[in-house]
């Protein structure tokens, strides 16, 4: 009696039950560009990576997430190339001298991503950067490998800080100044959401995602008084980020709830 055997057929059922719906999109997708996705996508994402990513112990919510990934990036990237853009002509997916293409790396790297987050919502910005790394010749292996670290290591209400911010520059929302009375007018988990915010944000100036004069401080407790969350500055560097993930496609409720404490309303266009 072969005891490994029920364990080989769960693993070969979950690949299949992800590989095959997403080799069905690549295969839809790649009509009509069999040197692009097909030759590139399909068998990397599909037929290698897969097998050596996903483990018996892969959960399916964790294969949900691949797909969800993969079903993302492809979908764009067959929009984009239907609509007339070309992809990449810089050897990007050509093998180099160790058998393994650039892209290769790039997908098994974000492979192990997408398995190991435990934030949804960031699979979606993933899913851009991968989509990118296809037309943009300027975003080379290093810029994806710290793109997608800044992605992973980033929660998404940072990553909404950063867009609250770009919106903020752009005058494109209307944002409430926070009184030292209105503090100590809050309800005591207002209170809390607002200093933990605040956190968020001294933490990303900290780490150099955004730059700032000193934050004031509560006397009594020590913790950043955010009075005016626009009363930062986006470094060269976020705006790559905020452009090579497409954080400009962070639902807008998500920032007005997120920031309701500031009143934040997004800027009526005329």
């Amino acid at each position: 009696m072969n005891l490994m055997k029920p364990e080989e057929d769960a693993q070969e059922s979950l690949i299949q039950d992800f590989s095959l719906p997403v080799l069905g999109i690549l295969m839809s997708s790649a009509i009509g560009d069999p040197t692009g996705i097909s030759a590139a996508v399909i068998p990397i994402i599909v037929r290698e990576v897969i097998r050596r990513v996903i483990s018996p112990l892969t959960s399916r919510s964790e294969s949900k997430r691949l797909y969800q990934w993969a079903k993302q990036a492809v979908e764009g990237i067959a929009q984009r190339s239907k609509d007339g853009e070309e992809f990449r002509k810089d050897g990007f997916f050509e093998e180099t001298p160790t058998n393994r293409s650039n892209f290769e790396e790039v997908v098994e790297s974000t492979l192990k991503k997408v398995i190991d987050t435990t934030e949804d919502p960031k699979i979606k910005f993933m899913a851009n950067l991968t989509e990118n790394v296809h037309f943009d010749q300027d975003l080379d292996i290093d810029t994806y490998r710290q793109i997608l670290k800044d992605l992973d290591v980033l929660t998404y209400r940072q990553l909404c800080i950063i867009r609250l911010v770009v919106l903020c520059e752009n005058q494109e929302v209307n944002v409430l100044r926070i009184s030292e009375a209105d503090i100590k007018c809050m309800s005591e988990n207002e209170r809390t959401r607002f200093y933990s915010i605040g956190r968020e944000f001294e933490k990303l100036v900290d780490d150099h995602y955004m730059q700032s004069v000193a934050m004031f401080r509560d006397e009594e407790t020590n913790e950043p008084l955010l009075q005016y969350p626009s009363a930062v500055y986006i470094p060269s560097y976020t705006y790559r980020l905020h452009s090579l993930a497409n954080l400009d496609e962070i639902p807008i409720e998500d920032i007005e709830n997120t920031f309701s404490i500031w009143n934040v309303k997004l800027e009526k266009q005329v």
